[in-house]
């Protein structure tokens, strides 16, 4: 492609200097907002000049790529592109080739100990070769505000959504879970605490489960209480906490975040909002 002439350079930057906007000033040249973008930033560093068309791009090697990806995984593609003397599209290009995409980060707890980590996943698989029915448990908590974080509109145009102040507007879920599917969840309004848990193990989930399963939870002070444990042992089960900082080890969490995608779509109109909570859990039981 034909790089852009000097003198149309200069029009689009003396426009956006004389006050014009760069949204504006696409439109009126036909150029992308990027390369308007692009030229003001170049005009600030005095090299608004074209550059020297012709010749071949540096080659690179995908293992290269590859290397730097992993060394560097968080680095935008123009400092790829810097440390391997190319273009930032030449990276872009060869990084979607490669299949090596762009993706949230899974955050892990600093603190997390990687000894107790392994001891807990070796303990885990000694009880389910033995044949110990395992059951991961947690609760979480449902701002009635949720709603879809994205909305189309033309380009320019803002898109607005109207959400309550109040944050009273809050439900909470507990549930054991098994396979990947929720097992007896239960709905309630307001925060977990020691009577809820201990009430909800004694009418719900120690019915429901089979003496000898194994209950994985984590270290909240209301999970260690001597009459929660004794219930638990009453029924012919086991407690198991997660170590410290490693929620990434229930699998309940996947099923949480798939609740709140499902959730989005009706939970602001909902009228009762507790029914409608509880009717998508019910949809991820066994």
């Amino acid at each position: 492609m034909k790089a852009y002439s000097l003198d149309l350079r200069e029009r689009i930057v003396g426009f956006v200097k004389q006050g014009g906007s760069k949204a504006e000033a696409t439109r009126r040249f036909g150029v992308s907002k990027w390369t308007v973008y692009r030229y003001v930033e170049a005009d600030r560093g005095g090299c608004l000049a074209p550059r020297p068309c012709g010749g071949r791009q540096k080659k690179f090697e995908d293992d290269t790529l590859r290397g730097e990806v992993k060394a560097r995984p968080s680095a935008k593609l123009k400092e790829y592109g810097e440390s391997l003397g190319v273009s930032h599209v030449a990276v872009w290009r060869r990084l979607r080739r490669l299949a090596i995409t762009l993706k949230k980060k899974q955050l892990l707890y600093a603190e997390r100990d990687g000894l107790d980590r392994w001891f807990f996943q070796r303990e885990l698989a000694e009880l389910t070769a033995r044949g110990r029915t395992v059951y991961f448990l947690d609760e979480s908590g449902i701002d009635h505000r949720l709603d879809h974080p994205y909305a189309r509109a033309p380009r320019g145009e803002r898109v607005h959504a109207e959400v309550h102040g109040s944050r009273r507007g809050r439900t909470s879920v507990i549930s054991a879970s098994r396979h990947g599917r929720l097992v007896c969840p239960f709905t309630f309004e307001g925060h977990c605490n020691r009577e809820v848990v201990e009430t909800y193990f004694k009418e719900m989930l120690l019915p429901s489960v089979p003496r000898g399963s194994v209950i994985v939870l984590d270290n909240a002070s209301f999970h260690r209480s001597p009459a929660l444990q004794s219930l638990v042992e009453a029924a012919g089960c086991t407690l198991m906490f997660l170590p410290v900082y490693s929620p990434d080890l229930n699998p309940i969490e996947h099923i949480w975040a798939a609740l709140k995608r499902m959730l989005r779509g009706g939970l602001q109109g909902a009228e009762d909002k507790i029914a409608f909570i509880g009717k998508g859990c019910l949809s991820l039981c066994a």
